[in-house]
């Protein structure tokens, strides 16, 4: 995480802590806020090591362990799953998704069968990130979203390439991105008017 928001460092124990406390937050305001920094953290990060990145999701295992509610589980494995796409480069996303199946090999025989459903989902919402990480490769990396949009546009003016669903797929996804991203700064106003 950043210290004093300048340079990124290896995750000091205070801030894990006030990232933890955030992400198991009672209110959605500080869940959305714990992983904005995580995400911001991501993609600063160029060389993160494998400790860091077990700390994280450990971290992370535990706040969806503490989510209640079908439609809080579903948005919370949406967003844990989507922070593959914030990663510095597509060798980081992949460490990342690694330490993910790692951390759920360590925990796994102490979910409960209550809990065990949402587990289910939040694998395959990573499954899902995982196959997409390796389908559109390192063209995702290292660029803006309007650059990589404009690149599927680019190469995809000839439809016998066949990736016409995959431009759509992914103008989509940076459409709903955007919108979420917006969303969350409304709500975060509203929050701060009353």
């Amino acid at each position: 995480f950043l210290v004093n928001n300048t340079s990124p460092c290896i995750m000091s124990t205070n801030y894990e802590k006030v990232i933890a406390k955030k992400l198991a937050g009672n209110t959605g305001n500080e869940r959305r806020q714990g992983m904005k920094q995580i995400r911001n953290w991501l993609e600063s990060r160029k060389n993160p090591t494998e400790l860091e990145f077990l700390k994280l999701w450990k971290g992370l295992f535990y706040a969806f362990w503490m989510s209640d509610k079908v439609p809080v589980q579903q948005e919370l494995a949406k967003n844990q799953a989507k922070l593959l796409r914030h990663c510095y480069s597509q060798e980081t996303a992949f460490l990342f998704l690694k330490t993910f199946y790692i951390t759920i090999k360590r925990e796994w025989p102490g979910i409960d069968y209550l809990r065990i459903d949402k587990y289910y989902s939040l694998q395959r919402r990573i499954l899902e990130e995982g196959i997409r990480l390796s389908l559109l490769g390192p063209v995702l990396y290292n660029q803006q979203k309007e650059e990589r949009l404009k690149y599927y546009k680019n190469n995809n003016n000839n439809e016998e390439n066949g990736d016409n669903e995959l431009t759509e797929e992914l103008k989509n996804e940076f459409d709903e991105e955007e919108k979420e991203e917006e969303y969350d700064s409304e709500e975060e106003e509203e929050e701060e008017e009353e």
